[in-house]
């Protein structure tokens, strides 16, 4: 029992507590792609999403290299624009060569949470139509990209079921936790009072002894 109880716990605690990366929103591969402008200072990826994200930890954009290497170095912001103000969040500079070829490129950075008209720039302060990547566009002429998050692994849970009433919600897995704990619990109280107190009863010889075979 208290084996099953362990169990039962650490999948609770799991189901709570464990971080699982999550799609907030996306500009999906329709199947219909188009090469975009090298991403030079001239020709730079920007875009504001109009929809406001909570916990977003990461985008994931969908690069090409033009089938080279390239060593030009690329200038990556996460930033907000509050009173024609640029509020920069987060940036990072990357080089070409990390980047593969007709592959989502990964970018992650501190959890934003709580903003409005969030942005992101991608430019190279040094790239060349020589010397630079690209990014992919859509039918719809978006680039194709992934706004990640991280959330807990029963949120995760939750809104991919959205409204199902299937889910389990957290009152409910704790209540049932405890009440298991605290029937095991009880029963191994029970065992050792009667082993300390009626020792009689745990030495007894069992009611049916078992049958010898005659020869």
């Amino acid at each position: 029992m208290l084996i099953c109880f362990v169990i039962l716990a650490v999948a609770l605690l799991l189901y709570v507590f464990l971080p699982v990366p999550y799609t907030l929103y996306t500009q999906p591969n329709d199947g219909t792609l188009s090469a975009s402008d090298p991403v030079t200072t001239g020709t730079p990826l920007q875009q504001c999403f109009d929809q406001n994200f909570e916990n977003v930890t990461g985008i994931d954009l969908l690069l090409a290299t033009y089938g080279r290497i390239n060593t030009n170095t690329n200038h990556f912001e996460i930033f907000t624009i509050q009173n024609n103000q640029k509020n920069v969040l987060f940036q990072e500079d990357f080089s070409s060569r990390n980047v593969k070829d007709n592959d989502y490129f990964s970018i992650n950075f501190p959890k934003i949470s709580d903003v409005q008209k969030l942005c992101f720039l991608l430019t190279s302060p040094d790239g060349t139509t020589a010397n630079s990547i690209t990014y992919w566009l859509n039918s719809q002429s978006q680039p194709v990209l992934k706004v990640r998050s991280t959330v807990a692994l029963h949120k995760a849970i939750e809104q991919v079921a959205g409204a199902s009433r299937f889910h389990l919600p957290i009152w409910l897995a704790v209540a049932l936790c405890l009440l298991y704990l605290v029937a095991n619990v009880s029963a191994l109280f029970l065992i050792w009072y009667d082993s300390e107190n009626f020792p009689e009863i745990s030495k007894a010889p069992s009611p049916h002894p078992r049958r010898t075979r005659q020869k």
